[in-house]
């Protein structure tokens, strides 16, 4: 529809130029004829169309100039978009500060597998500030569910286990982030909402309001072996990343009602084995 839409628009602005080509080759051969042969094949005693030819053909380049204008507007507006999407690349052991971004962005999204390099949620500092009630930021966190199928097979067979990021560690992180989010007052509770998915994971994405960092889960490579892609949130890379997000939160599971049907045998467990 795109490709017919641009050569009717095509098609119609070559006829229009064509007519003020056509309008002004008129006046210039009514304006030689009445030089030389003292005759107007445009004017009468009552009339003159020379007036109503112009003024056609003015109106007519005024109504080209705004589609062209409008044209160059969309190819900006399509090429900023392009070469603004991706900011820069930024290698794989360089980590971004997900404190300050707790401390000064007033919206943050993180889909992680199990969150420890995308967001440290590990990190004492990173858990203190998610536990502070004076917070101003609004958090969505994403992270994997630890006894679905799809993060089985991707521990098993695409990534060594381990304790920060194996099935163990991220049931750790989820019954600490219950903890956190439990100790918090009503109304802090609502700027953290913690969901769990079960999808199989294919990238970490962490937003703070305009900026985003991702980064690819290979096949038997970490995430942490990927660079990161920094971008904006509405470059077309930051607009695809947001709508993966989206789906995978819409089916994601909050964290409290996951935590009912896996956490509490989970951390009776824990407790038995100390």
């Amino acid at each position: 529809m795109t490709a017919i839409r641009e050569n009717v628009v095509n098609f119609a602005s070559k006829v229009t130029e064509w007519l003020i080509y056509g309008c002004v080759a008129i006046l210039l051969v009514e304006e030689f004829i009445r030089s030389v042969f003292n005759y107007s094949f445009l004017t009468t005693e009552n009339s003159d169309a020379r007036i109503s030819i112009g003024i056609f053909a003015l109106t007519t380049f005024i109504a080209i100039m705004k589609v062209e204008v409008s044209n160059m507007r969309i190819l900006v507006s399509r090429s900023t978009t392009k070469l603004l999407g991706v900011l820069e690349v930024l290698h794989s052991h360089e980590n971004i500060d997900f404190c300050e971004m707790l401390e000064t962005a007033s919206e943050i999204k993180v889909l992680s597998l199990s969150g420890t390099k995308a967001a440290s949620l590990g990190d004492g500092r990173v858990q203190e500030l998610l536990s502070d009630p004076s917070r101003k930021s609004k958090i969505t966190i994403l992270l994997a569910n630890p006894y679905s199928e799809a993060i089985k097979t991707r521990y098993m067979k695409d990534e060594p286990d381990s304790f920060e990021t194996g099935i163990e560690g991220i049931n750790r992180r989820l019954i600490a982030l219950k903890r956190i989010i439990s100790e918090l007052p009503i109304v802090a509770r609502k700027k953290i909402d913690v969901r769990v998915f079960n999808n199989y994971p294919v990238v970490s994405i962490v937003q703070a309001d305009n900026d985003l960092y991702s980064t690819t889960y290979g096949y038997k490579l970490r995430g942490g072996d990927c660079p990161k892609v920094h971008s904006l949130k509405n470059g077309e890379h930051g607009v695809f990343l947001l709508r993966h997000f989206k789906k995978v939160y819409d089916e994601a599971i909050p964290l409290f009602d996951w935590y009912e049907k896996f956490g509490e045998d989970q951390l009776l467990d824990s407790k038995n084995e100390e």
